[in-house]
């Protein structure tokens, strides 16, 4: 018997308890974003649910290009600076990347607003027909949502952890659902019909809008009082290259998470195809909501494990780990096969036709949680590049085969597709920990 594993399991079990609040605001941001989904289902069709979604969606893939990259790489410095109280250059760094974020979101804007009046001007001139797709009247939403992933980082950077998440989750989809109940009525009346969908982005835009004011007077608060009272020192060379790179990898990991619901939007042929598509993936994200809150609070402790080489520890950890994610996640996949077609009927009963879909899209979400510790395991050995290349070969595998199983299966198809694609790059991952650390990822595996 392995003379590390009771002290293991004991250190693992205190660190749950230590983070019982996290994993509590996790599966209740969960919970909410299920209730958003399923509200906006029921005061829409299929087919505009989808349009609400597939924004929603694409938000998160804009978001980097927004920042820069500059969120991620804040984690970096700034919690490096405070650290060694180098005040100035935690200045230089936030004066930086505030004044990048500016840049980017000014050309965003005017981009979006060039196209859309342009679109609009040669319409009206008789020259277009139909109204553009919401997705591109929903262009201003991206620097709003961008500010809130910034200062939820920032929030996190200054160890409000439990802000941060409820910010970021609960307390957003809690707001949008607010916000569409008082004013989605008050807009409807005011949007014309040929671009329905509209009253309802507009609500989320006045969700996001009260969650940055809101962050804002939090961060005013809990700011340092001396932070800005050094001559800020710049290092804009540094941070620009660390934030491209980084914002290179978020995108390819941005575009894992949205480009099924994109291909599903374009190559469909039923217009409702995004909203069934939509509604099994919420459904079925359950099943690594648990698992997802113990991989955020054990990576540090596998990434500490890692870097000294000890491997015994860090096998216990992992099989702790996977305990503790196994069995809450097997409850769900029984949940969501037995009581499915309910679950979904919640969105409206033009949904239940989806439950095949659902029950294959749980279980491949199962057997993603299962092996999600390889991709940190490979990036904590210094193989990020490898990591990267996997998931950009896990992109380009689902967009050339959802070409193909889209048209033929619909939904069906593009779960097939994100299915197989999580098993198979699972398995390499799985390969590549066994050959450069010597441990399994996942028991015997």
């Amino acid at each position: 018997m392995n003379p590390y594993l009771k002290e293991d399991l004991h250190d693992s079990v205190a660190l749950f308890r230590k983070n019982f609040i996290i994993l509590s605001i996790t599966i209740c941001s969960y919970l909410a974003n299920y209730a958003l989904n399923v509200y906006l289902a029921r005061i829409t069709t299929p087919q505009y649910y989808g349009n609400i979604v597939l924004v929603l969606q694409l938000l998160t893939f804009f978001v980097p290009i927004a920042l820069f990259g500059s969120e991620l790489s804040m984690v970096r410095y700034i919690s490096k600076y405070l650290a060694t109280e180098d005040l100035g250059r935690a200045s230089g760094f936030l004066k930086w990347s505030l004044k990048l974020f500016i840049i980017t979101s000014v050309i965003i804007l005017l981009l979006g607003f060039s196209f859309v009046f342009g679109y609009e001007f040669l319409k009206n001139k008789g020259i277009f027909k139909s109204s553009l797709h919401i997705l591109l009247y929903s262009f201003w939403l991206i620097p709003l949502y961008a500010s809130i992933i910034y200062q939820s980082t920032f929030l996190q950077v200054l160890k409000h952890y439990y802000m941060s998440a409820i910010f970021q989750g609960v307390g957003l989809f809690i707001l949008m659902i607010l916000s569409i109940f008082f004013f989605a009525p008050i807009f409807a009346k005011i949007i014309p019909g040929d671009i329905a969908g509209l009253n309802l982005i507009l609500c989320i835009g006045i969700a996001y809008l009260a969650m940055n004011i809101i962050q804002m007077i939090s961060l005013k608060i809990f700011l340092p009082a001396n932070l800005f009272n050094q001559p800020p020192i710049s290092e804009k060379k540094q941070w620009f290259f660390v934030s491209m790179q980084m914002m290179g990898s978020t995108l390819i990991f941005a575009g894992l998470m949205a480009i099924d619901i994109f291909m599903v939007e374009i190559i469909a042929k039923n217009e409702a195809a995004v909203g069934f598509f939509a509604s099994t993936t919420v459904i079925a994200s359950a099943v690594t909501v648990f698992g997802g809150a113990i991989d955020m609070i054990i990576n540090p402790r596998i990434s500490y494990y890692v870097e000294r080489n000890e491997k015994e520890h860090l096998q216990d950890l992992l099989n702790v780990m996977n305990t503790f994610k196994l069995i809450p996640s097997v409850i769900f996949i029984i949940i969501v096969i037995y009581f499915g077609h309910p679950l979904l009927f919640f969105f409206g009963k033009d949904f239940t036709g989806a439950y095949t879909s659902l029950v294959l899209l749980a279980v491949s979400f199962f057997i993603g949680l299962c092996f999600s510790a390889a991709g940190p395991l490979l990036t904590y050995s210094q193989h990020q590049a490898l990591s990267f290349k996997i998931s950009l070969f896990q992109l380009v595998y689902i967009i050339v085969l959802d070409i193909f199983f889209i048209p033929l299966y619909g939904v069906l198809g593009a779960v097939l597709v994100l299915g197989s694609s999580i098993f198979i790059s699972s398995l390499i991952r799985i390969y590549f920990v066994r050959k450069y650390l010597s441990v399994k990822s996942f028991f015997v595996l």
